[in-house]
């Protein structure tokens, strides 16, 4: 059988050798609380955050707060990432409320990114992640208190399968409310196309 050149045959292709190079990282993310700039007390409808990673098949957001100076969020969510390597990878958060003339609209007010390399694997990470504003590049309009850990998933079926008395289920990162993680503050960066 002579295979022949198709498009469709291009991407099976194409997607087997994607899987052959590619890693599965779970990056377990836990919002604590945000800190926002009085500046935002012109903000009247809701805003929320959302949390984008390359390698993230789908974005994740939390709901709809009112602004305030402090927020709790208590936002927990489990990030499954499918990349060659971490080294060109980034986490980008982003604050975003309804547009004030068009409420079918989203507005961006604030966005910031940061390597996901610079999460330890394996280990708890207490982060301060800024937030730079939309307009006014040079403000920093939120502060947000992150705990967050990046597991290689091979790595964590590795020792499930050495140590088989460990419970199934899905695969956990490191916990959360670790004690005394490390406190950073992280430094972002804006995205390109901001």
């Amino acid at each position: 059988m002579i295979f022949k050149r198709t498009s469709k045959n291009f991407f099976i292709f194409r997607n087997i050798l994607y899987s052959l190079y590619t890693m599965t990282y779970i990056f377990d993310i836990l919002l604590e609380e945000g800190q926002f700039s009085p500046s935002l007390k012109r903000i009247v409808s809701p805003m929320w955050l959302v949390f984008q990673a390359n390698g993230l098949s789908k974005s994740v957001s939390t709901k709809g707060v009112l602004p305030q100076s402090i927020v709790k969020f208590n936002f927990g969510s489990r990030l499954i990432l499918q990349l060659p390597n971490l080294d060109n990878a980034y986490l980008t958060i982003s604050l975003c409320t309804v547009s004030g003339s068009d409420p079918t609209k989203v507005s961006l007010i604030a966005c910031s990114k940061m390597k996901l390399s610079s999460f330890a694997n394996g280990q708890c990470t207490k982060i301060n992640f800024p937030l730079i504003d939309a307009v006014n590049r040079q403000q920093e309009v939120a502060l947000l208190s992150i705990q967050a850990s990046m597991s290689d998933l091979n790595a964590v079926t590795q020792i499930r399968h050495t140590y088989p008395g460990l419970p199934q289920g899905p695969a956990p990162g490191p916990a959360f409310g670790a004690p005394n993680p490390q406190n950073h503050r992280m430094t972002t960066q804006l995205p390109p196309n901001f």
